[in-house]
């Protein structure tokens, strides 16, 4: 938003839907030329949205949505192929080493549709096959809480031999693995497999030292790039929305694919893109076969000048 000029505020609800729906009335009121939202609850931000749309004020969803289709444009990555990729990975993975799987998991928030999906597709991509989900807890998306939980868990069972974060918390894992005196690098027969989604900085180092496994793609960077240049193209230069609903795909990022990246003078995922140094301002406009970059040169010749 920086690099075209426009002003812009950010307001962070902090995981609070009271909060989220007071800061969606303010607009309202502020009668901004475009909303981007991403809803700390899908259904409770049904109405703020509806109420912003139906005043002539586009609002752009990414990544939690508003569960509504009374809304200019949105895009993420399926929440339930984010659980299917990791379950997949974790069959091939013990199947590879000829053992089973006992998961230990650290949920988002039990009340986000987030959380649920990921959840269900990840025990449905499993069931049937040589790894169990044995038990789970409510992290909140927090580190600490993950942190605890993993040392409960493991204290309780030591047969656990894997962890399924559902995003980000991989830290944690790592930490109370660390501190129980049971993180053994990849390719060490004591060593936890550990998956995730969301190729944070965090994540992509833990996966390049060898501490943690994979992790299913999923980037903000993406997300924002076609929700920006939608509400540019629909916005400034007044054209209709080239894909209103967007889901993009998924797949595993494993140690092997984050040295390669790593390798690149700009990296493709954006936790090696932090990992350099390179912050968000730096990176290039993505080339994506979703939408065109609009420029001046578009909307000069759009508006006739």
């Amino acid at each position: 938003m920086d690099r075209v000029g426009a002003n812009y505020s950010l307001h962070d609800a902090q995981k609070d839907a009271g909060k989220m729906l007071a800061d969606m009335e303010d607009f309202l009121v502020m009668e901004p030329d475009m909303v981007f939202i991403q809803a700390v609850d899908g259904k409770a931000a049904v109405p703020p949205t509806e109420a912003l749309v139906n005043a002539g004020i586009p609002v752009f969803g990414w990544d939690v949505l508003p569960e509504t289709d009374n809304i200019t444009a949105t895009v993420n990555h399926t929440d339930a192929a984010l659980g299917t990729t990791a379950g997949e990975f974790a069959i091939a993975e013990f199947e590879r080493l000829g053992k089973p799987g006992k998961v230990y998991t650290c949920q988002g928030m039990l009340s986000m549709s987030q959380t649920i999906q990921r959840h269900a597709a990840f025990l449905e991509a499993i069931e049937g096959s040589n790894v169990e989900a044995v038990a789970e807890c409510e992290a909140s998306w927090s580190d600490e809480n993950c942190l605890h939980c993993i040392e409960a868990a493991f204290t309780a069972d030591p047969d656990l031999n894997a962890i399924f974060t559902h995003g980000g918390m991989l830290n944690g894992a790592v930490e109370a693995l660390r501190g129980m005196g049971k993180l053994y690098p990849v390719g060490d027969p004591n060593h936890v497999v550990c998956v995730t989604i969301d190729e944070g900085e965090a994540t992509c180092q833990l996966i390049r030292d060898g501490d943690a496994d994979a992790v299913s793609k999923h980037s903000p960077w993406d997300d924002v790039d076609y929700m920006v240049k939608t509400a540019l193209w629909y916005v400034v230069c007044g054209q209709p929305v080239q894909q209103k609903h967007l889901e993009q795909g998924t797949y595993p990022i494993t140690h092997d694919m984050i040295v390669a990246d790593l390798e690149k003078d700009l990296p493709l995922f954006w936790g090696d893109c932090l990992l350099k140094g390179i912050t968000y301002d730096q990176m290039p406009v993505l080339d994506n076969q979703y939408v065109d970059t609009p420029t001046l040169a578009d909307r000069m010749s759009l508006a006739g000048y």
